[in-house]
């Protein structure tokens, strides 16, 4: 179960990052971005009860398809944050060129 919680703070770990470095990108805050933000709060809240879930049922198919679930819209949340914050950056090349390259780190996270 140990385990679990150690690959769940790191799951969380990394989108804290990320988000911390994403938000440092907006220009300013529109309503789209706050209810993304808020949808994406959601899903990462559920972390923790996904987790116990899967040590608790000793990693059964439901739990582990709920923690798969859980992670994807995650995922998808965090993807549609970022598309909202860059079409603020549409007139700058280097901060679309930036979102290209989180645009293929997102698609790959959703596929994984």
């Amino acid at each position: 179960m140990f385990l679990y919680y150690v690959f769940s703070f790191f799951f969380v770990a990394i989108y804290w990052v990320n988000h911390h470095h994403l938000i440092h990108l907006t220009r300013c805050v529109d309503g789209p971005m706050l209810w993304y933000n808020i949808v994406l709060l959601f899903w990462l809240s559920l972390i923790p009860f996904v987790t116990a879930y899967l040590g608790e049922s000793h990693a059964a198919k439901l739990a582990v398809a709920l923690y798969g679930v859980v992670s994807f819209a995650a995922a998808f949340s965090y993807y549609m944050l970022r598309c909202a914050i860059a079409k603020q950056h549409q007139d700058d090349a280097r901060l679309l060129e930036l979102h290209a390259r989180l645009l293929r780190k997102n698609r790959l996270a959703l596929v994984i």
